[in-house]
């Protein structure tokens, strides 16, 4: 799963993502 926080969006395993990766992660059903 995916977790925006304070306009970061860290990944379940407590990895920030980086902006242009969050584009497509929006497009893509997480678990």
């Amino acid at each position: 799963t995916t977790v925006k926080f304070l306009g970061i969006t860290w990944s379940s395993d407590g990895r920030k993502i980086p902006e242009p990766v969050i584009n497509k992660i929006d497009c893509i059903p997480t678990p």
